[in-house]
């Protein structure tokens, strides 16, 4: 799904944003690396490293709006009758 998101007040610019929800059908770690090969700041690969949050934690703010569409897929969860909260 495509969506814009205002980013006053942190800048003035309207970003194009890509959300996705996916339904894992196998394991996966809890935790990984990826490297941003090409980034814009540095000559030097950053790394990221991303983990997976329960989405019934309490904490789910994202930086910068990223997380405002959580609240909607946890209730989509929810309704749903899933069982997947991660």
């Amino acid at each position: 799904m495509l969506y814009q998101y205002n980013m006053t007040p942190y800048r003035n610019e309207i970003q194009e944003r890509y959300v996705y929800h996916l339904e894992l059908t196998r394991p996966t770690p809890s935790t990984w690396r990826h490297w941003e090969i090409h980034p814009s700041i540095s000559k030097n690969p950053i790394a990221f490293d991303f983990y997976w949050v329960k989405l019934d934690s309490s904490n789910l703010g994202l930086a910068g709006g990223q997380g405002y569409f959580l609240s909607k897929l946890v209730h989509k969860i929810k309704n749903s009758g899933s069982s997947a909260n991660t």
